[in-house]
């Protein structure tokens, strides 16, 4: 049997009690919840800074029109603020000094290229023979 839970107005998600108690749903739905709101405020920072790039001005006034502008502005000044400048720095360095592998899907670079080298040898044929 699944039961509900009351968030934000409504019984939006179910939980099986079978599987987890009240309080280990609440925590899930509230750490994917903050996760949601985090990508979000980052998708719309980065629309503001395009913004701004383009037009001029400042993030006060990019803001979404779903969020109101006092809300907004407190996360304007988090922006601006000097901890988050030395957070954001220091994490841009350490995503710069990850090594991030090379990935191909589950076909390895070898038979891709292969692949590729048949292809271009296929179409080769054609366009010498066409000539």
């Amino acid at each position: 049997m699944l039961t509900g839970l009351d968030l934000i107005g409504g019984n939006y998600y179910t939980f099986d009690p079978q599987f987890a108690t009240e309080a280990e749903a609440r925590a899930s739905i509230t750490e994917h919840m903050r996760d949601i709101m985090r990508k979000i405020l980052s998708e719309e920072k980065t629309r503001a800074d395009k913004k701004i790039q383009k037009n001029g001005g400042d993030y006060v006034n990019h803001g979404p029109s779903y969020l109101k502008p006092k809300v907004w502005e407190k996360f304007c000044e988090y922006w601006k603020s000097d901890d988050f400048q030395r957070r954001s720095a220091f994490a841009k360095a350490a995503r710069g000094r990850v090594m991030t592998p090379h990935t191909s899907g589950s076909i390895t670079f070898e038979r891709r290229q292969m692949y590729y080298k048949l292809i271009r040898a296929y179409e080769g044929c054609l366009c010498t023979q066409l000539i």
